[in-house]
């Protein structure tokens, strides 16, 4: 996991959808939880790497997520929708953040 990536790719973010950028946790003390609603695109019962806190103004990605970028994305959305008033779902959020991260690494020519 590279923090200050991490943190480039929020901002970027910020600047996009154009809200105050979130705090970011690395957390490391929380043991995985699953998934609890069976519209997730990776199964009820799956293990998250992340989540956001209804109303927290943080995101928080597990310090051995399979993916931090993309976790970061997924949850990122759910801020988004968050300080919209958005209902969330997680297929349209999981399709955006892998456009976003697309961009992101277009743009920064990144891997």
């Amino acid at each position: 996991m590279k923090p200050l990536e991490l943190a480039d790719f929020r901002d970027f973010l910020s600047k996009k959808y154009e809200v105050p950028p979130p705090k970011i946790e690395i957390d490391f003390h929380s043991l995985p939880f699953c998934c609890r609603t069976k519209d997730h695109p990776f199964g009820e019962g799956s293990h998250m790497d992340g989540f956001y806190g209804e109303g927290s103004g943080v995101l928080s990605i597990r310090w051995n997520s399979k993916d931090p970028m993309d976790t970061l994305a997924h949850e990122f959305g759910h801020y988004v929708r968050d300080l919209d008033g958005l209902e969330d779902s997680e297929n349209s959020i999981e399709t955006q953040a892998a456009r976003d991260l697309a961009e992101f690494r277009r743009e920064n020519h990144a891997v």
